[in-house]
C-alpha cells in the first residue's frame, strides 16, 4: 500500500484534449492593365487566431523557501522535526527548506495565444520585347503574438505569504499579504484572499516580426540556342530586412519569478538585412532526337551580402 503522499498526481483531469482555436482570415488581389506593356497588381492577406491552453494547477515543485519555524501553518510535527534535526535551540526561528506541494485551491494555469499578422505585395509586370519581359515588386509584413498566462504563482509573493508571525500576519507588512499555508492538506492552502495575492497576477509575453522586401527580375529568351528552343535567362536582384523583438513583463523575463511556468523569456532585439544579385541559364542542347528526348545544361548564380554574415557565393550546375 502506499500512502496519501506516495500517489503521484494525476493530471489528466484538468488537462483539455482539444485545444480551442479560433481564425480569422481575409484576403485580397487586384490587377490593373495601363497597357500592353505594364500591368499593376497587389494582394494584401489579413490573419487572426486565438489560442487557448489548460494545464493542471501549478504549485512548489524544486524551490527553497526561508520559513520561520513559529509560523502558525506548520504543523508542531514538522517544527519539531526541524529543531530535532538540525540540533537548533528553541531561540532559533528561521529555516531554509524546500516545500513541494501542488496548489489544485488555485485552479488550472491557463494561457491564450493571439497572433495577428498581414502582408502585402504591390508591383508591376509586363514586356520589355516581345520575349523578354519584366516583374517588380515590393513587400510589406508583420506579425505578432500575445501570449498571457493567469494561475502561476510568483515566487517573490511566496516568499512574502511564508514568513508569518504567529498572529498570522505578514512579516513584511505588504498590502495585501496573507498566509499561505503550503503544509496544508487538499483544500487548505490558505483564504481566497492568500492565493489571490501569490496567483491572482498575470504574465504577458509580446513576439513581434517585420519583413519588407524590394525585388526585380528580367526573364526571357534570346531569340537563338543550340536547340529549336533558345536559351532562356532570368536575371534579377532582391532586398530584404527582418526585424524580430520579444517584450516581456517584469516577472516573464526574471528567472524563476514566476513558479511553475519554465524558463523566463527576457527581452531580445534582431534585425539584418541582405542585398541579392542572381541569374540563371536555361541552354537546351539538343531536343526530339531518336537516342534521347532532350539535354538541357541549367546554370544558376547568386551573390548575397548580409549584414551579419558578409558575403556569400553559390552556385548550381
Amino acid at each position: 500500500d502506499v500512502g496519501p503522499f506516495d500517489r503521484p498526481f494525476n493530471f489528466n483531469p484538468f488537462n483539455i484534449f482539444l485545444t480551442p482555436f479560433e481564425r480569422f482570415n481575409i484576403y485580397g488581389s487586384g490587377r490593373y492593365e495601363i497597357n500592353e506593356n505594364v500591368e499593376i497588381y497587389s494582394q494584401a492577406v489579413f490573419s487572426k487566431n486565438r489560442v487557448a491552453t489548460i494545464i493542471a494547477p501549478g504549485g512548489s515543485f524544486f524551490n527553497n523557501y526561508n520559513i520561520n519555524l513559529n509560523n502558525p501553518t506548520i504543523p508542531v510535527a514538522i517544527a519539531n522535526r526541524f529543531c530535532t534535526g538540525l540540533g537548533l535551540n528553541p531561540d532559533f526561528v528561521n529555516v531554509n527548506a524546500q516545500v513541494r506541494r501542488r496548489s489544485i485551491e488555485a485552479g488550472t494555469r491557463d494561457s491564450i495565444y493571439v497572433s495577428t499578422l498581414f502582408n502585402m505585395v504591390v508591383g508591376a509586370r509586363g514586356a520589355i520585347t516581345d520575349n523578354i519581359n519584366y516583374d517588380v515588386s515590393g513587400t510589406y509584413g508583420e506579425s505578432e503574438r500575445i501570449q498571457t498566462q493567469t494561475g502561476f504563482f510568483r515566487r517573490s509573493r511566496l516568499d512574502d505569504a511564508l514568513y508569518v508571525l504567529p498572529d498570522g500576519t505578514c512579516i513584511s507588512g505588504n498590502a495585501g499579504c496573507e498566509p499561505i499555508n503550503l503544509f496544508g492538506l487538499e483544500g487548505n492552502l490558505g483564504s481566497d484572499a492568500a492565493i489571490q495575492y501569490v496567483g491572482g497576477l498575470t504574465q504577458q509575453v509580446i513576439t513581434s516580426t517585420k519583413i519588407a522586401t524590394v525585388n526585380g527580375t528580367i526573364t526571357g529568351d534570346l531569340g537563338f540556342g543550340l536547340a529549336e528552343t533558345p536559351i532562356q535567362f532570368a536575371v534579377g536582384g532582391e532586398y530584404r530586412t527582418f526585424t524580430a523583438t520579444r517584450v516581456s513583463d517584469d516577472a516573464s523575463k526574471t528567472p524563476g519569478a514566476v513558479v511553475g511556468a519554465g524558463g523566463a523569456a527576457p527581452d531580445i532585439f534582431g534585425s539584418y538585412d541582405v542585398y541579392d544579385a542572381f541569374g540563371e541559364l536555361s541552354i537546351p542542347v539538343f531536343e526530339g532526337e531518336s537516342f534521347a528526348e532532350s539535354l538541357t545544361i541549367d546554370l544558376g548564380a547568386r551573390y548575397s551580402d548580409y549584414s551579419t554574415a558578409g558575403t556569400k557565393f553559390t552556385w548550381k550546375a
